[in-house]
């Protein structure tokens, strides 16, 4: 058994644990998704299939957030280090929560 993305038009669209044969009678396209994919390269739903790389873009957290040269999403803005923050899209800056 192992984790099997279907693709439509390289995305995402379904994620299953299966085996090759019951994968083989299912219509579309299926990809075995490597054991050893990074967290930030994994298969979700909505994550871009990058067959040159040969990994998984995680879907666009928000708006304002760029691909960097590693593909993985960030802010605009480094994130404080002092404290916990979320992102605000609103004033394109991080909130602090505590």
């Amino acid at each position: 058994m192992a984790d099997y993305a279907k693709l439509e038009n390289n995305i995402v669209t379904n994620i299953v644990v299966a085996d090759q044969e019951w994968i083989s009678t299912q219509p579309g396209i299926w990809y075995l998704v490597p054991e050893n994919a990074l967290p930030q390269h994994s298969a979700v739903i909505g994550a871009k299939y990058d067959s040159l790389n040969d990994i998984f873009i995680q879907p666009k957290p928000y708006p304002s957030w760029i691909l960097n040269s590693n593909n993985i999403w960030e802010a605009p803005i480094p994130q404080p280090e002092d404290g916990w923050y979320i992102w605000s899209e609103e004033i394109n800056n991080w909130k602090k929560v505590m």
